[in-house]
């Protein structure tokens, strides 16, 4: 269903004393499989083949940000999008993000996720997508 199209990671410096504690984190009793049943229940992708030069540009854009500040990434091809996700263990601007974020049409926070910090998913819709007979990206 996905494919990683590329991913990176960085050596990591380890802080000497962790700041928070993450909070207990309830986990849905519904499978993995009953839970992606219902996510594209009613849920159908047209190509938008002008799309397809930007995605191009997106990917290189995600990759030189990465490589540019040494940010761990993961770029993942998905049905109806691209997706990179960028994890970040400190705080600070975000303005060298800027030639990424441009091209992205929706962008996810996510906290306390895999050892990170933050998780920022930037994704790319190269389809159209409608659930419900409407369309909700891009």
């Amino acid at each position: 269903m996905s494919r990683i199209i590329y991913e990176k990671e960085y050596p990591k410096e380890i802080p000497e004393e962790q700041t928070y504690e993450p909070e207990e984190q309830r986990i849905p009793d519904i499978s993995f499989k009953e839970f992606m049943r219902r996510g594209y229940e009613n849920r159908f992708s047209i190509p938008i083949p002008d799309r397809e030069n930007g995605a191009k540009a997106f990917i290189a854009a995600a990759k030189d940000v990465s490589e540019l500040y040494r940010l761990d990434v993961k770029i993942t091809e998905h049905i109806d999008h691209i997706s990179a996700d960028f994890f970040f263990n400190e705080g600070g601007g975000l303005g060298y993000m800027k030639k990424v974020l441009k091209l992205a049409d929706d962008i996810s926070f996510f906290a306390n996720v895999c050892g990170y910090d933050i998780i920022m998913s930037l994704d790319y819709y190269t389809h159209a997508v409608f659930v419900g007979g409407r369309q909700v990206h891009p």
